[in-house]
């Protein structure tokens, strides 16, 4: 059975090898921007990956921003990216999971 783990900039190169072998054909620097926004988030992770026995078998992609509306700051999350290897999919929802527990 798979786990949830949180990611950062950090697990790049793990999950790559998940992204590269999917049938978006993005360069490698493209899939990096999901990992290593241009601004500051609040947030130290990027989402969420599927491990089983140490391999990366499924990736959840989140995107934070903040944003003002009507003199009040806004908080958002977006869902980006979402890979889960065939044999897994029906462990899917468990990458999200945890965002939907998110409140800040």
């Amino acid at each position: 059975m798979a786990v949830i783990k949180k990611v950062d900039l950090s697990s790049f190169d793990k999950i790559y090898s998940l992204l590269a072998g999917s049938t978006w054909e993005k360069p490698k620097s493209t899939w990096r921007n999901l990992f290593d926004p241009k601004w500051e988030t609040g947030q130290s992770f990027c989402g969420y990956a599927l491990v089983d026995n140490g391999k990366i078998v499924g990736f959840l992609s989140l995107i934070f921003s903040h944003r003002m509306s009507n003199g009040e700051l806004l908080k958002t999350c977006g869902l980006a990216a979402w890979f889960v290897e065939n044999r897994y999919r029906s462990e899917s929802l468990k990458l999200l999971e945890p965002v939907l527990q998110l409140d800040d």
